[in-house]
């Protein structure tokens, strides 16, 4: 008999890493195995990804105006339920005003919760910190999982959340790297015995196929020294300081054209925009704004730089791997996990990337070995799925 597997999100957003790993994850889990399902905290209205391998939850009308932004409630198609989630709503803004919002919420819950729990599900997974994780931990099920998917020591300092005693209510939690279930177990080592670090799939074939894909921005231009740059406009991610490095590569008369591609903060991408005019770098350093398909960007590059300072397990880096890419990374701590230095990439501080690009541009043989060291790297889903499946 199948294992009945329950997922909880907050969002089907296209877009992050979260929903990366869920989409490999289902595509890779053995169907003959489980019936997984998924439920979405978030109402989405736009750009919601679809998911193999599974079925997808209707929202609940509870979870909808705990976790959905107002103006997105005009989209529901009912006006009774428009007019229902809404009154959920300013009814859970009253009760964080008076600071007893914690104390409500489970009460709130109440019905929500005995709903989901009649439908006996053998695991259920909190596929993310934050509100997915104390929901979860309000259900009942034989086996329940938490996921860790963010540095936690960064997360509690944005979140400013005491969430120590959720915890004990999970047979599981997962990290997903040794670097973050190491910060993990640095605020709550009594977990230790039951937490272990799972790296994310990767979908190693379907990269490699959409990398070779035709690239449809004429902007893209890779006759020169191409160096490229992905992820959501984060402060994280430190974009905003790449236009200065570019100008430094610049002042030193190298040959090259620097792409980022994604999305985000808008007063983030503000700051990057100026920048790229401040340091007069528009000439070699451009923003393509988001693809749907970024292998084929990937692909026709010389060289990705990863700059954030904090990093749970950087996607792009191991999708750059696999398309024999060579990866210039800052020293965030998870980055040493997978990064061979000066094996498969270069790790460095923000103020001495120009340093490693300046070498790789100018000595074509250390670029060359770099690259001829990825041509064996192998990404090892099957060990990853395996131990997935040990605790499912």
């Amino acid at each position: 008999m199948k294992k009945k597997i329950l997922f909880i999100l907050p969002t089907l957003k296209n877009g992050g890493g979260t929903i990366r790993s869920l989409q490999n994850l289902l595509f890779h889990l053995p169907t003959d195995r489980y019936n997984i399902e998924v439920l979405p905290i978030n109402f989405e209205p736009f750009d919601t990804i679809k998911l193999t391998n599974c079925s997808v939850l209707p929202n609940l009308k509870a979870l909808t105006a705990i976790g959905t932004n107002v103006k997105h409630l005009i989209h529901l198609k009912n006006l009774w339920l428009i007019i229902n989630v809404f009154v959920r709503k300013v009814v859970l803004v009253f009760f964080r005003r008076i600071r007893v919002y914690h104390k409500f919420l489970p009460f709130y819950l109440k019905s929500t919760v005995n709903k989901i729990n009649k439908s006996n599900y053998d695991s259920i997974i909190a596929f993310q910190e934050g509100f997915p994780t104390f929901f979860c931990s309000q259900l009942k099920a034989n086996n329940k999982i938490a996921w860790i998917h963010s540095n936690y020591e960064e997360y509690i300092k944005l979140s400013k959340k005491d969430e120590q005693h959720i915890y004990s209510n999970f047979d599981h939690i997962i990290c997903v790297s040794a670097f973050t279930m190491k910060a993990f177990l640095n605020f709550f080592p009594q977990y230790h015995e039951k937490t272990r670090y799972i790296y994310n799939v990767l979908d190693e074939n379907f990269i490699k196929e959409q990398s070779t894909l035709e690239i449809e921005d004429s902007r893209f231009d890779n006759s020169l020294f191409t160096i490229i740059s992905i992820g959501r406009i984060d402060r994280v991610k430190q974009f905003s300081k790449l236009p200065h490095i570019a100008y430094k590569l610049k002042q030193k008369n190298l040959k090259f054209k620097w792409y980022l591609l994604g999305d985000g903060y808008p007063s983030e991408l503000e700051l990057i925009l100026k920048n790229i005019v401040f340091y007069n770098v528009e000439d070699c350093f451009v923003y393509l704004g988001s693809k749907f398909n970024p292998y084929p960007y990937i692909a026709s590059s010389n060289l990705l730089v990863s700059s954030s300072f904090s990093e749970a397990c950087p996607y792009v880096v191991n999708e750059a791997k696999i398309l024999g890419v060579p990866v210039v990374s800052t020293n965030y701590g998870s980055s040493y996990e997978f990064i061979n230095d000066e094996v498969n990439g270069y790790i460095t501080t923000l103020d001495k990337i120009d340093i490693i690009i300046e070498q790789l541009i100018n000595n074509k043989d250390a670029y060359t070995q770099i690259k001829s060291n990825l041509e064996t790297f192998v990404y090892d889903n099957e060990t990853i799925v395996r131990q997935l499946v040990e605790i499912l």
